[in-house]
């Protein structure tokens, strides 16, 4: 059994804002955090062998177009008995308690155990895979390695008259972030096709984003609590949603009214996993993964799973952290579901947005973008300056590998909570922008995408900036 007490730090690379949330969650649930170690006492996410517990993403697939009731009917069934079969190992003070498991993307479940349990459990080493101490980060705690996107002034109310130093194309209605990579991107039809955000959720009624968000598919951890996946309550994940695609861009007489992102007709899906004070868990990463790993209500090939989240990490331990987690995230990028990730960004003082030291910036070091496979995505950031892209930006980790692409992600305006607008600054916005490219083509590699070269300095690598074909 691989037996795994690694500190993983799920942080969300967010800015803190003033604005009250809407109501929601401020908390993933009641826990009693370790100070020292940021460990949630006693809560573990306890994975079974996958070789005697098949999931149903091993079993099924990803089911495309119309399913029959028998199919339904065995993705039901299979999920029932692996529940029954699961609950041997659960221990009986956890029956009755709220307890999360996973059938779709692993088997396993998240909980709470006393030492006795986990150690029982430990023992079972022909049944049980992992069990990984679950870890709790909040992103405002100073020992955070990884910084927050930056936000470059205050949100702008809808009809809010447009600024000199917006980085806004008012031609085209959106940031010049997007304009400069060949967005927004009109005449793209995939009615059936998604983003799914695991983000901070999205705020559905904003006016650029109405018509955008698949709200059935939506869902939020924990459950319960008045935590609606579409009451954004950090402003994050409306932000990057918005850079996908937010639509039915207007300016009337010198006000902005509404805003496009890189594919005006592109849907996306709210998966809230992060709270108001930026931090999420493994144990609900695993279950939100969990969620979109059902065969028939979930991911689809060719859909897009947006990850702007980082787990701080050793560069050695990369490929061996979390293995199952990993493993089902490669397996679910071989079923032609892109993985997109940001690669992370330094701490960062002053207006000017640099780096407070020169601490590593090396991408290896941020999970879960520092993952390779084929079909997975881990963007870096670039400066623009209106349509002109510039060098690597000052917060923006590098290195290859396992960036894989730049995008601009630099004063970055897009949606934000209460019907308004915002500028941000992070490798989120970078990512976000490469989700809406990969969106917008058929498959991946594409010719609708050239790539322009850029030679970093900091380590002399060659890297490439995707930009559309018009």
């Amino acid at each position: 059994m691989k037996y795994s007490i690694l500190l993983l730090q799920i942080i969300l690379l967010v800015a803190s804002c003033n604005q009250k949330p809407k109501g929601g969650s401020d908390s993933p649930d009641p826990v009693q955090v370790n100070s020292d170690s940021l460990v949630i006492k006693d809560r573990y996410v306890v994975i079974l062998n996958p070789e005697r517990f098949p999931s149903s993403l091993e079993k099924f697939g990803l089911v495309e177009g119309d399913t029959s009731q028998k199919l339904m009917d065995d993705v039901k069934s299979h999920k029932e008995n692996l529940i029954k079969e699961m609950q041997v190992y659960v221990p009986d003070s956890l029956i009755n308690k709220e307890i999360y498991y996973f059938t779709n993307f692993v088997v396993g479940y998240y909980g709470f155990l006393t030492p006795n349990q986990k150690d029982a459990l430990e023992r079972d080493t022909s049944n049980v895979s992992e069990i990984i101490p679950d870890f709790l980060i909040d992103v405002n705690q100073t020992q955070i390695p990884q910084g927050r996107p930056i936000q470059q002034g205050r949100p702008i109310q809808q009809g809010g008259t447009l600024g000199n130093d917006w980085n806004f194309d008012v031609s085209k209605v959106t940031s010049y972030a997007i304009s400069s990579v060949g967005g927004p991107i009109a005449n793209v039809n995939f009615p059936t096709k998604r983003v799914w955000i695991f983000d901070s959720g999205i705020d559905a009624d904003h006016p650029s984003l109405v018509n955008a968000v698949d709200r059935p598919r939506g869902i939020a951890f924990p459950h319960g609590n008045n935590n609606d996946p579409h009451n954004d309550v950090l402003g994050h994940g409306t932000h990057v949603a918005g850079i996908v695609a937010a639509r039915g861009g207007l300016v009337d007489n010198g006000k902005l009214m509404r805003i496009n992102g890189v594919v005006p007709s592109a849907k996306v899906v709210s998966i809230k996993i992060i709270n108001s004070k930026g931090f999420t868990t493994l144990g609900f990463l695993n279950a939100a993964l969990d969620t979109v790993s059902n065969p028939i209500k979930g991911a689809k090939p060719g859909d897009v799973i947006l990850l702007a989240l980082g787990a701080r990490k050793s560069i050695a331990a990369c490929q061996t952290f979390v293995p199952n987690t990993v493993g089902r995230l490669k397996m679910l990028a071989q079923k032609d579901v892109y993985i997109v990730m940001s690669a992370g960004n330094c701490e960062v003082v002053g207006p000017n947005g640099a780096c407070a030291t020169s601490a590593n910036r090396n991408s290896l070091t941020n999970w879960p973008g520092c993952i390779s496979g084929t079909n997975i995505f881990t963007i870096g950031s670039v400066d623009n300056l209106e349509t002109t892209i510039g060098g690597i930006s000052s917060f923006s980790y590098y290195g290859d590998p396992s960036v894989d692409f730049l995008s601009p992600g630099n004063n970055v305006l897009s949606c934000y909570l209460a019907d308004s607008v915002v500028r941000y600054s992070g490798t989120s916005m970078s990512a976000a922008l490469f989700a809406g490219l990969l969106y917008s083509v058929d498959s991946w590699p594409s010719e609708k995408i050239r790539f322009q070269d850029y030679t970093n300095p900091l380590d002399s690598k060659v890297y490439k900036i995707p930009i559309r074909r018009p």
